[in-house]
Parts: C-alpha cells; sequence; structure tokens
C-alpha cells in the first residue's frame, strides 16, 4: 500500500481542539502519536492530559490535504522534500486560529519534532 503524504489534524470529540501536522506516511505518523501517547510520552503536554483523560476514543485523524509523494529522500534532499507540506500546514494552522480552533500546537510546553 502506498503512503498518504499531506497534512493532517489529530482532533478531539469532546473539546473540538486539534493538533495539526505533516508527513510523507501519515498512517505511519498517526501510529508513530498513538504509540507515545499510549506510552505517556507525547512532545505535547496538552495532547497527552488530554489523551490520558479521554483515550483513543476521544479523538480522530483527518486528513486535511494530500500532497504529493516523495521517494526516498538523502539527508540533504530531505529538507527540501518536506517544505512544501510544512508551508500547507502552516496555512492550515492560520486557518484553524482564524476560525477560533484551539490548537494543541500553540498549547505551552510543546515540543515540535522534524516530521517524517
Amino acid at each position: 500500500m502506498e503512503a498518504i503524504s499531506g497534512v493532517y489534524a489529530i482532533c478531539n470529540h469532546v473539546t473540538g481542539e486539534c493538533y495539526v501536522g505533516h508527513s510523507r506516511d501519515i498512517a505511519r505518523r498517526w501510529a508513530g502519536h498513538r504509540a507515545t501517547l499510549v506510552s505517556g510520552c507525547h512532545s505535547n503536554p496538552a495532547l497527552q492530559a488530554a489523551w490520558d483523560r479521554l483515550g483513543l476514543e476521544g479523538f480522530g485523524l483527518a486528513i486535511l490535504e494530500h500532497t504529493e509523494p516523495v521517494g526516498v529522500l538523502t539527508r540533504f534532499a530531505s529538507w527540501d522534500a518536506r517544505r512544501p507540506r510544512m508551508l500547507i500546514e502552516a496555512r492550515w494552522l492560520a486557518r484553524a486560529r482564524l476560525a477560533g480552533i484551539v490548537l494543541y500546537n500553540d498549547q505551552v510546553g510543546h515540543r515540535r519534532r522534524a516530521a517524517a
């Protein structure tokens, strides 16, 4: 199965808060988020606290926008390949903020990791 590349949102069904991210393999990145949330060590403390209260049933994943898949990346090519997804993610974050959506990305203590 081919990986889906693009921008995604992890949405809290109870509060409507969202975490927006990007990846060249969204399914693998979602699995990584779930693994760190289940183990209690996600980089975003607010998302982790909500997960601890609600569990998987309280959240859903939405693919906001697909991007062109990227083949095997070299260390030097990875930045250029990631840049379009980063710009699209920034656009979605801006849209969400304008719509009044509370973003886990904006919470104090969030440690941003390099996307896959």
